[in-house]
């Protein structure tokens, strides 16, 4: 059965969400129309879509099963709530949401109507990401006990962005509670700018215990010199038994009394083509597990749930470096 997507914004993830849902799902999936953004009539026409007038013109029609939130983070919460209202299944980009209390009112919302809500984490689709869900899950590296996360990169030619923790933050914080198992107790957390301008929180550090007694620490930043150091999606996962070095850009590695071995190893995507296939490949496998969880009756694999745990996280990270406590997340 064919599920009918009809895509709110037409910037880049509008493009990709498209792509992944034209090129990569055959009659699993149709793009039908799209609404917003200064581009919906030429990705109309890339697509053979609609390009209708506004949201609320998207919403209201009757061949469309679900919608794909693209628009920019402070309208998700308007978007999701006017799409569960209007009988459609979602899958929001991330992060999911401005606040916590904006989270838990599209969770609601969809609950209410009875819709499907998911949240977009693409690199839990990865194979070097999966390969290390599979050894964890398996107890190959036993008890999970400490985490490292590094995202770095050297500052982007462009302006400075508000609180840019909340963007790349989300992905890394996503992907290091999914490797870890565990829901977080507590938090602490510095932000900092190197640079001039207003403070803006460009890098960070932050300190993750888990329930389960599990440590983590989160290294972010926009304000590496070049040359860099590797990919902006690195964890280092220790046990009881082992360890895992996970590039979610190149390898994962196990690691034991035997030494190292490459267990899962895959190319970059090219920075400069947005359509590369070995990007694409991440958001269509999303795409599809969205599109089956829809016909299936299940929660997508990373659910609305899932979404708003990572808020939760991004938000008491932000509250301990205002305070300079500890904090726990949000229930």
């Amino acid at each position: 059965m064919t599920l009918r997507l009809g895509i709110i914004g037409s910037g880049g993830m509008g493009l990709t969400w498209a792509e992944a849902g034209a090129r990569y799902l055959g009659d699993r999936a149709a793009i039908v129309a799209f609404a917003g953004g200064s581009k919906v009539h030429e990705l109309a026409s890339r697509y053979a879509a609609d390009a209708e007038p506004s949201v609320e013109a998207l919403l209201a029609r009757p061949d469309i099963d679900a919608i794909v939130v693209t628009s920019p983070q402070p309208h998700h919460h308007e978007h999701v709530l006017a799409a569960a209202a209007a009988g459609k299944h979602i899958l929001c980009e991330k992060p999911m949401a401005a606040t916590l209390t904006e989270a838990d009112e599209m969770i609601a919302a969809a609950e209410r109507a009875g819709v499907t809500l998911g949240v977009v984490s693409q690199h839990r689709f990865r194979p070097t990401p999966l390969a290390a869900k599979g050894l964890i899950a398996a107890g190959v590296i036993g008890e999970v006990r400490m985490a490292q996360v590094r995202g770095l990169m050297p500052p982007w030619d462009m302006p400075r962005r508000n609180l840019p923790w909340a963007d790349l933050g989300a992905h890394l914080c996503d992907i290091l509670c999914w490797l870890v198992g565990s829901e977080v107790a507590k938090v602490a957390a510095q932000f900092h700018d190197f640079g001039p301008g207003d403070p803006s929180g460009q890098t960070a550090f932050v300190i993750v215990r888990f329930e389960s007694g599990a440590l983590a620490h989160i290294w972010f930043s926009y304000e590496i010199t070049e040359p860099g150091l590797g990919s902006i999606m690195q964890f280092l996962v220790t046990g009881s038994k082992g360890m895992i070095d996970l590039d979610s850009y190149a390898a994962c590695r196990l690691g034991n009394e035997d030494g190292w071995t490459t267990i899962a190893e895959q190319q970059p995507p090219d920075p400069h083509d947005a359509l590369d296939p070995l990007r694409m490949e991440q958001y269509a496998n999303q795409l599809g597990d969205f599109v089956d969880s829809v016909h299936e009756g299940r929660a997508p694999l990373v659910s609305a749930r899932d979404g708003r745990a990572t808020m939760a996280l991004l938000e008491a990270a932000m509250r301990s470096a205002r305070t300079g406590t500890f904090v726990a997340p949000e229930r």
